[in-house]
């Protein structure tokens, strides 16, 4: 209710202020005009106009400076509110300005434009993402090309599996008989199958496309989509309302059926208003336009597909099966066909035809067998089957006369591989070895990480010309690495002092020694390559034969002092039995 109509009635004050159910000095204050109705007096003066000349530059000179680099520049020069209050008053003044480049549809004016009827169709791609899995094809993405009558705003979409320009002629084909007929001009944004991107000139292929079809090619300007409005709404509905709530266990046919039903059930039946002003619907529209009639044939453009055959020798295209040669079942060939043609061919990869069949109507269900194939798969069928119990497999089936003739030939050139050749080198026990030498002896792991020799008796040892010998532990190989030989004046039992010697000294035991403990085994210099096939043995581990004592002390028990003894009572008991 008007408080200035009440009181222009001859009402009071305090008679307004008990009808309006308000305070007699707000009834008072907007009687003489120092409230208004929807403006909010400020709580105090306005710390921001200071600063609205600052930052009113700022923002022309460059348009994206964030509200945070500004707010920081103005606190500098002085300003005490807090961030929130000064974006605030940024978006009550309006201070940042639109910009043209990044948002062409925004901050500015945006022009009619008149539609006539039968002049215009706009056509846009829309990439549908996850396609179903059943879809023979697509791939991860299917593509619908939408045509939209720009006066009616009546629009039609056909499935394709990319947006190649044979793809697109044949789609064009299929929606102008949808939208029943052809309009002066076609409206295209800059997509490179027909114009060419940077200047907007048709393309000379496709330019052979619309003078088949009669129509004008139009190239919308550079990042200007809101001049074919139409199709990008239609392309929104598309995605939106049907394509989101697609089925899974649908077949691109039964899709494009249920698009072609969305389109005359829901955006046909579009409330609109006539050009006389009546009310009437998308459909009404449509009828009441003028347009050419669409060309009986397709425009010349082949269609290129690569698919891959089952095992039943058969190709799945566009909801129908063809056969090919059974050689080729499940390999990769390539479907071709003409648009709007009759017959479609199966090549290989080489470019040979091995099939051609007629095309039956998409989405059918039809097989397409020529005799010739039907006979070649069923007797390939018959010669891979057999009734033959499979093998077992545990089963001995030792070499055969091939294999036994084929192995004595490579004997034959190859002596070493034979039994006793020198990569068959005899395994000997050390425990064998010692009792034939008559020897007690044992092997012991040291905390140095080398292999000792060591004998009771170590006089054995001159009668293989070896006073002494040790094997280290290196990188996983058991090498010799250091040795004695005995002096040619040595005594009748070969012992005595001499000079220490490298590995050749001992190859004698290199050659007729391999150490075989705890199933370990260990080769000496001088053989193929010395080779550990069991980890070293840790400090302290003994490798000793069954009838040998026991140590009263473990090595690692010992101290520090006796391990660092240890070197210089072995040289000292080594002198001693040197010298007999």
């Amino acid at each position: 209710m008007d408080i200035h109509a009440l009181r222009k009635r001859g009402w009071s004050i305090s008679a307004i202020a008990r009808h309006v159910g308000r305070d007699r000095k707000t009834v008072k204050a907007y009687l003489h005009g120092k409230r208004e109705v929807g403006i909010r007096a400020p709580a105090g003066d306005d710390a921001f106009a200071a600063y609205l000349t600052y930052s009113t530059a700022r923002l022309v000179e460059d348009p994206h400076l964030w509200a945070t680099a500004l707010f920081d520049e103005v606190t500098a020069l002085g300003y005490d509110r807090s961030y929130p209050s000064f974006t605030r008053a940024l978006r009550r003044r309006g201070v940042r300005p639109a910009c043209e480049p990044c948002h062409p549809a925004k901050g500015r004016p945006v022009a009619i434009i008149d539609h006539p009827a039968g002049e215009e169709t706009q056509w846009d791609w829309v990439e549908l993402p996850d396609p179903p899995a059943g879809w023979d094809g697509y791939g991860k993405r299917a593509y619908l090309l939408v045509g939209a009558l720009s006066h009616s705003s009546k629009w039609r979409g056909v499935l394709c599996e990319s947006m190649e320009q044979p793809q697109l002629a044949d789609a064009q084909h299929q929606v102008a008989l949808r939208l029943g007929g052809l309009t002066k001009d076609w409206r295209f944004d800059r997509m490179s199958t027909v114009v060419h991107p940077a200047t907007g000139k048709v393309t000379a292929s496709y330019a052979a496309i619309a003078k088949h079809f009669g129509v004008r090619v139009r190239p919308c300007p550079p990042r200007r989509g809101n001049r074919k409005g139409v199709v990008e709404k239609a392309n929104h509905t598309a995605a939106q309302r049907w394509w989101r709530s697609l089925p899974d266990d649908v077949t691109t046919s039964q899709a494009q059926a249920m698009l072609d039903r969305f389109c005359k059930q829901v955006t046909d039946q579009r409330r609109r208003n006539g050009s006389d002003g009546t009310r009437c619907t998308v459909a009404d529209l449509a009828a009441a336009e003028r347009l050419r009639p669409v060309p009986k044939s397709a425009p010349i453009a082949v269609i290129t597909v690569a698919r891959q055959a089952t095992a039943q020798a058969l190709v799945h295209y566009r909801g129908n099966r063809n056969s090919l040669p059974p050689e080729l079942a499940g390999n990769t060939v390539t479907v071709t066909h003409r648009a709007g043609g009759t017959t479609l061919a199966i090549v290989t990869n080489n470019g040979v035809t091995v099939a051609v069949h007629p095309r039956r109507a998409d989405g059918t269900g039809a097989i397409e067998r020529t005799n010739t194939h039907v006979t070649a798969l069923n007797t390939a069928a018959l010669t891979a089957s057999t009734s033959a119990a499979p093998h077992r497999s545990k089963q001995r089936i030792p070499p055969g006369p091939d294999a036994r003739a084929a192995a004595a030939a490579l004997r034959a050139n190859n002596p070493a591989s034979g039994p006793g050749g020198s990569s068959a080198a005899p395994v000997i026990d050390l425990a064998v070895y010692g009792s034939v030498l008559g020897t007690d002896f044992r092997l012991e792991a040291c905390l140095d990480g080398n292999l000792d020799y060591r004998a009771n008796d170590y006089r054995w040892l001159a009668s293989i010309r070896a006073v002494r010998f040790r094997l280290q532990v290196c990188g996983g190989r058991l090498g010799l690495v250091r040795g004695r030989r005995p002096p040619s004046g040595a005594g009748p039992d070969g012992v005595g002092q001499g000079d220490v010697g490298g590995v050749g000294d001992l190859e004698e035991v290199a050659s007729a020694i391999r150490v075989v403990a705890s199933g370990g085994t260990a080769r000496p210099a001088g053989s193929s390559p010395p080779i550990i096939q069991r980890p070293p043995p840790r400090g302290g581990q003994h490798l000793r034969p069954a009838d040998s004592e026991p140590r009263a002390t473990h090595p690692r028990t010992r101290s520090s002092v006796q391990a660092a003894d240890a070197p210089s009572r072995r040289r000292r008991r080594w002198r001693s039995v040197l010298k007999g």
